[in-house]
């Protein structure tokens, strides 16, 4: 799944839940394992931290 389409679905997961949702239930939604959920949460924290700067 690209990082954009998974960004996308998790922040639909998260707005539908309407509550916190935990790592592990979102990767038990996703299908996703934990190394690999990992590299793709890693990906995106780098994305946010290279954004925040130039802000």
């Amino acid at each position: 799944m690209e990082i954009s389409k998974l960004k996308a679905v998790i922040e639909a997961i998260l707005f539908a839940a309407g509550r916190p949702v935990s790592i592990k239930e979102l990767i038990l939604n996703l299908e996703l394992t934990r190394r690999r959920h990992r590299k793709h949460h890693s990906k995106y924290a780098r994305r946010i931290q290279t954004t925040n700067k130039r802000n």
